[in-house]
Order: C-alpha cells, then sequence, then structure tokens
C-alpha cells in the first residue's frame, strides 16, 4: 500500500513538473514576441521620424535607410519598398502620390506613405503618414 502512495505522489509531481514546463516555456515563447515587436517598433519609428523629415523625396530616404524596391515582377505593387530586419521580420513601406488642383491650379501634393511590420504571416503593425507639399501656383495648360 505504501508503494502505491509513492507512485501515485510520484505522478503527480510529475503532472505538476509538466504543467511548470509548459508554463515556463509559453512565458519564454511571449517574451521574445514582446521583444521582436518592440524592436520593430523602435525601428520603425525611426525610420518614420527620418522619412518625415526627407521632405518630398521620400523614395530618396527610404533607399538611404536600405529598402529595397519591390516591383510587379516579385509579386508586389510598383511603389513598395521592403526593409528585411532577419528573423523572418519585414518592414514593408508603401508611397502614393496624388496631386490637388484647385480649380486649374496644381496647389500641392499630397504623399503618403504607409509602414507595415511583418513577421512571417503576422501582421505586428501598420502606421500610416501623409504629407502635403505645396507646389508653386502655377496655371496648367
Amino acid at each position: 500500500m505504501l508503494l502505491i502512495e509513492f507512485v501515485i505522489v510520484i505522478l503527480f509531481f510529475s503532472l505538476c513538473q509538466v504543467i511548470l514546463v509548459q508554463v515556463f516555456a509559453g512565458a519564454q515563447s511571449k517574451t521574445m514576441d514582446t521583444q521582436r515587436l518592440n524592436d520593430t517598433m523602435l525601428v520603425g519609428q525611426d525610420i518614420a521620424e527620418r522619412v518625415a523629415a526627407a521632405g518630398g523625396d521620400m523614395e530618396a530616404a527610404l533607399a538611404e535607410i536600405g529598402f529595397q524596391t519591390r516591383d510587379e515582377s516579385q509579386g508586389g505593387p510598383p511603389l513598395q519598398y521592403v526593409y528585411d530586419m532577419g528573423h523572418e521580420t519585414l518592414l514593408i513601406a508603401q508611397v502614393q502620390r496624388q496631386s490637388q488642383i484647385a480649380g486649374e491650379l496644381t496647389v500641392g501634393e499630397l504623399v503618403s506613405v504607409s509602414l507595415c511590420a511583418v513577421h512571417g504571416d503576422t501582421e505586428l503593425f501598420t502606421w500610416p503618414s501623409v504629407r502635403y507639399i505645396p507646389a508653386e501656383v502655377r496655371h496648367e495648360q
């Protein structure tokens, strides 16, 4: 009878040990995911500030940072830039330009940059940014 009680106690402690190992492994995984998200957000904030400071030439600022152009032959839209952060994490910048016209006058241009972070198949965050660049007021024929 005493032997059976010891076996039951050992099985109970083994079960508790398995559960605790799973909890600690899950905590480690969450810590790694949080660290990856934090690092990606810091890099994304830095890139967003550098692109905003670039003025109208946002494509040159993205190229200077290290973004590579992804064209239609690689499966992306023509004005999409990709920055590989390693560990299957990508920053994707989408640039769109739109002229602002008031009547027959071109009064400026809206440049929007959407910065999206992707890890594997999971989207971590998306930051939209729009900048208005005034143009010389001129009459277009």
